[in-house]
């Protein structure tokens, strides 16, 4: 007897609606979002990247043909993070070259949604009445979908 009174389309219909009714915090929020937009604000995330460059010395020594062996010369070139030289000693030349490590900072600026926290004063006391009151209302239509004669 009880099984019909639970089939009754009336009791259907009450418990799908009970069912879509509850929804889940993210629709909320997005509900809430959509009716205030004021509440979201784009702030902004700073960041510091760092790139580590390596230092690199290359050398290379070889043999000249054709040269006076009386001819030493040196020629240093430096920019910046870089230092070549080049000696002639006789009949032989030397090549050195070094660049040397480096740290580049590289600042960044990363946009991002923020949701605006906005503290309310609840009176606790009507929201327990108005919780109380719904609970009885739906007891209330629940009892009479089944029990209804």
């Amino acid at each position: 007897m009880l099984n019909n009174k639970l089939c009754k389309p009336s009791t259907v219909i009450l418990l799908f609606v009970l069912l879509l009714s509850s929804c889940t915090p993210q629709m909320r929020l997005q509900h809430l979002i959509k009716k205030h937009p004021e509440l979201k604000t784009i702030d902004t995330l700073k960041l510091v990247d760092t790139v580590i460059v390596p230092g690199v010395r290359v050398d290379t020594v070889f043999k000249l043909h054709y040269i006076n062996d009386s001819i030493h010369d040196t020629i240093i070139i430096k920019k910046d993070r870089l230092e070549a030289s080049i000696i002639i000693n006789g009949n032989k030349a030397q090549f050195t070259g070094e660049c040397k490590p480096d740290t580049i900072l590289k600042p960044l600026a990363i946009p991002y949604e923020r949701i605006k926290v906005v503290e309310t004063k609840k009176n606790e006391v009507w929201m327990y009445f108005v919780l109380v009151l719904e609970a009885f209302i739906i007891l209330y239509l629940a009892g009479r979908a089944i029990f209804k004669n």
